[in-house]
């Protein structure tokens, strides 16, 4: 009987530790995390979360307490959860790492949370992830961070090297993003569009994945480009992948190139005193059909009348452009409305 009931005990015991979830370490600093990795050979989870986020506590319930993940992450990782915000409630232990926690904030771009960081066993910062994650995505986020060929941060540094593998240009793109590097997201995104999309065939382009990546980096369009023709000469191609797609980006291509660029410098400020706005509509209805410009014109006055704060021309270009096109009485148009008779017409008149 002494016998079963140790057994009994030893069992009890051993599921215990199986079902704890992730074991974070509470008290070490951070030289110590690392000292601790280096010797066990180990990989540092990092989950940097703040008081108030919902989602950082629901991966403390429905993720790091599962016993799967604990199983997979405490096998190959030493793991330590780093409060990024302050309160007066916290521990001795969150206020020892304050200075730590800023740091960390600055120089990994942390904005969002949760955000975690997983480190080399020699201290590098080799992967990250951001957001709510089931248990089996968030587990296959940590093991690739243990994989060199799938850290996200690896595979940014190589692309900064100078190594173009374009097959996973995307996913860069999303995790310069994440990184809050927005400049490098912009850079690579530029890379891609012009060494990889630019030498697509039609049919390779017009995938759902394509187009989503151009519509995200609209701003990298020009009328010089294939999805523009397909837009100009045979829009139901683009139509198929979404409904009125074809005229949408026919139109932000031709504003931004006949007009806005006349009228706006970069950072959207009036580039001309008073625009020549016949002579633009004359080059676009003489480069893509007569009647191209009329509405574009009016959308041109609106924002340019907007940024130059002349709020009689403003209005009257508004007013013109809803007699001659009719009211947008769906739901974002109703606000819009609403909103400009507020902004500017009850204000300035």
């Amino acid at each position: 009987m002494k016998r079963i009931g140790l057994l009994i005990s030893f069992t009890a015991f051993v599921l215990s530790a199986l079902g704890q979830g992730i074991k974070f370490e509470n008290n070490l600093s951070w030289e110590q995390v690392k000292e601790k990795a280096k010797k066990e050979h180990k990989y540092i989870f990092m989950d940097c979360f703040a008081t108030w986020c919902g989602p950082c506590k629901m991966m403390d319930k429905n993720v790091y307490a599962k016993r799967e993940v604990g199983y997979k992450i405490n096998d190959q990782f030493i793991s330590v959860k780093v409060q990024m915000d302050r309160t007066k409630y916290d521990a001795i232990s969150v206020k020892s790492w304050y200075s730590t926690a800023g740091k960390m904030m600055k120089d990994y771009h942390i904005t969002a949370f949760p955000t975690f960081l997983f480190f080399s066993p020699n201290g590098r910062l080799v992967h990250r992830g951001i957001g709510y994650q089931a248990p089996q995505q968030f587990i296959r986020l940590a093991v690739n961070a243990t994989i060199s060929s799938a850290q996200s941060v690896t595979l940014l540094a190589n692309y900064i090297d100078g190594e173009k593998n374009y097959s996973n240009m995307l996913k860069l793109i999303q995790i310069a993003k994440d990184a809050g590097e927005d400049s490098l997201a912009g850079e690579i995104a530029k890379d891609y569009k012009q060494n990889y999309m630019n030498r697509l065939s039609e049919k390779q382009l017009l995938t759902k994945a394509n187009i989503d990546f151009l519509i995200n980096n609209v701003k990298l369009l020009s009328s010089h480009d294939l999805v523009f023709k397909i837009a100009n000469e045979t829009p139901e191609k683009l139509n198929k992948i979404y409904p009125r797609l074809a005229e949408r980006l026919k139109n932000y291509i031709i504003s931004k190139e006949e007009i806005y660029g006349q009228i706006l410098t970069e950072d959207n400020k009036p580039k001309v005193k008073n625009p020549d706005w016949n002579k633009m509509a004359k080059i676009i209805d003489r480069k893509y059909g007569k009647g191209t410009a009329e509405s574009l014109i009016l959308n041109g006055k609106i924002i340019f009348y907007q940024w130059a704060k002349d709020w009689n021309k403003l209005i009257s270009s508004y007013v013109t452009k809803q007699e001659r096109y009719g009211l947008d009485t769906s739901g974002f148009g109703k606000v819009g409305i609403n909103n400009f008779v507020f902004e500017y017409i009850f204000k300035y008149l």
